[in-house]
């Protein structure tokens, strides 16, 4: 049952179902943001504030603002958690596949819901808008709340609309330099003055959300049935993605390497 309440300080007031606390969330999931930090360099650059190509290092807590109540908030956790199992999951089969693991000859499989990972990157395209860091439009100008449409897709009242979703961007011989960062920009396609989408750099991989249907990411992948990687002499590490609505149907298999390869034979299939 809704609460019937809306506050402005919540981005999702419009849906009339706000509680009366406001949190502090942060756009870019924390528990991500923490396992970038390990080292202590987790970097930001692109925001309204920061200067073009400046650079800045941040603790996850800077980027941190109040634009969720706690019940919109806890609603995307169970999200957030499917995020970081992705990213958690590009990593250990890095590590996995190097020269010397002892995991090198062991299979794995990762299993994810496509449509999960669609609403997290909704959910950091609202959040970025919301806390009002990124993304600019075209001509420098700050971009609208999100809209009730995208509210109702990401709190899952409304499906993804046809021929929207998740795209991911290669084609035969593209080579993904895998490498523990997240970054992301708008999309802002020239006969349009509205965002309609995210671009982001996902541990070396480039994932796209499309929020019109127009296909405005090429070369690319949409809603991919897996990710296959296999090194020389290394069992195959396997992240799938099941979709109540598939897309093209294509997957990618991946050629692991220590060394950036003479001639990439990434395919899809």
């Amino acid at each position: 049952m809704k609460t019937g309440h809306a506050f402005t300080e919540c981005y999702a007031a419009p849906l009339s179902d706000c509680a009366r606390r406001i949190d502090r969330e942060h756009p870019i999931s924390k528990s991500i943001l923490q396992v970038l930090n390990r080292t202590g360099e987790l970097k930001i650059e692109g925001v309204r504030w920061l200067d073009k190509g400046e650079e800045r290092r941040l603790s996850p807590d800077a980027l941190a603002s109040k634009m969720l109540c706690n019940r919109h908030n806890s609603a995307l956790s169970t999200i957030d958690a499917q995020a970081l199992r992705l990213f958690n999951a590009m990593v250990q089969l890095n590590e996995e596949l190097g020269e010397g693991s002892a995991q090198r000859q062991r299979e794995r499989v990762w299993l994810f819901n496509g449509h999960d990972i669609e609403r997290w990157m909704l959910k950091v395209l609202c959040g970025l808008i919301a806390a009002r860091m990124f993304p600019l439009g075209p001509n420098g100008e700050v971009t609208a709340l999100p809209s009730l449409d995208w509210l109702e897709v990401l709190w899952g009242q409304l499906p993804v609309p046809d021929q929207c979703g998740l795209y991911c961007f290669g084609d035969v011989g593209t080579v993904h330099k895998l490498s523990p960062e997240v970054n992301f920009r708008g999309m802002f396609p020239a006969s349009r003055s509205e965002c309609v989408g995210l671009e982001m750099r996902f541990f070396g991989f480039g994932f796209g959300l499309s929020l019109i249907k127009d296909r405005i990411f090429s070369p690319a992948v949409f809603r991919p049935k897996h990710l296959l990687f296999k090194g020389v002499g290394s069992a195959n590490k396997l992240i799938a993605f099941g979709w109540d609505r598939p897309g093209d149907g294509f997957g990618f298999n991946l050629d692991h390497s220590t060394q950036p390869p003479e001639n990439p034979a990434s395919q899809i299939f």
